[in-house]
């Protein structure tokens, strides 16, 4: 078990911004009070499922402090996002997803 906790955020769903603009308004409206709804749901249990399993791992597992590493966790990861550019997603598409992890 690793401290600071770190983890990999599955799940999406995108919708591109010319194929929304073509629906009518009350389903667009839909679809993003229903993102909105279920992000808040998602966000709140899935904190207490990790939560509830941190518990019960720190109870049998010994904690390794991560933070030493941090900067080759994140290196390697950079790396990684960087090869798959022109593969699997542009770098214009990349940079904007960075920016928004990035913000506050």
């Amino acid at each position: 078990m690793s401290s600071p906790a770190s983890g990999v955020v599955v799940g999406a769903f995108i919708i591109k911004k010319d194929r929304l603009d073509v629906l009518p308004e009350a389903a667009q409206r839909y679809i993003r009070d229903t993102a909105n709804d279920t992000e808040a749901k998602f966000m709140r249990i899935g904190r207490k499922l990790d939560d509830d399993a941190s518990r019960a791992l720190a109870k049998r597992l010994e904690v390794v402090d991560m933070t030493p590493f941090r900067g080759a966790w994140e290196a390697t990861a950079r790396r990684s996002r960087d090869s798959l550019v022109g593969r699997l997603y542009s770098k214009q598409l990349l940079d904007r997803v960075q920016a928004i992890v990035e913000e506050p």
